[in-house]
C-alpha cells in the first residue's frame, strides 16, 4: 500500500527511468522488483531498454493492451480524481499541485478504502 511520489513536468523516458531508479533505491534488499506497466511507448524507449540492461533486479511486467481494468494506478487514479478535483476550485496551478502532493503524501489516511478499491474485484470495474 505504499506509493512512491515523485514530481515531473513531464512524462516521458527519462522521467521511467528515474522512477525505476527510485524504486530500485527505495527497496534495497529486495533481490527482484516486478514493476507492472501499461504499454506507454516511453516504456519501451532505447533509453529505458539501456537503463535495464546493467540492472537484473528489475523485471518489467507489461499490462495487456487496452486493459485499464488491469492497471491498478487506474483505481487509483480515480480515487485521487473524487478527493482532489471534483467540487474543488484552486485559485492557481500552485495551489493545484500543492494540493496533489498533499493528497498523496497522506496517502496513509485513506489506507482502509485503498485496501477494499485496490484488494481485487477486477471484473465490473469500469
Amino acid at each position: 500500500m505504499d506509493v512512491t511520489l515523485i514530481e515531473s513536468e513531464t512524462v516521458n523516458a527519462d522521467f521511467t527511468i528515474e522512477l525505476l531508479e527510485t524504486l530500485n533505491q527505495q527497496y534495497p534488499l529486495s533481490r527482484r522488483l516486478h514493476i507492472i506497466l501499461d504499454n506507454a511507448r516511453y516504456h519501451y524507449s532505447k533509453a529505458v531498454k539501456a537503463y535495464l540492461k546493467g540492472n537484473n533486479k528489475i523485471n518489467l511486467v507489461f499490462l495487456p493492451s487496452y486493459s485499464p481494468e488491469l492497471n491498478l494506478i487506474e483505481r487509483l487514479w480515480r480515487f485521487f480524481k473524487k478527493n482532489v478535483l471534483y467540487n474543488q476550485y484552486y485559485s492557481d496551478v500552485k495551489a493545484f499541485r500543492e494540493a496533489c502532493v498533499i493528497f498523496f503524501r497522506n496517502i496513509g489516511q485513506h489506507k482502509e478504502k485503498l485496501k477494499v478499491l485496490l484488494g481485487g474485484g477486477f471484473q465490473g470495474f469500469y
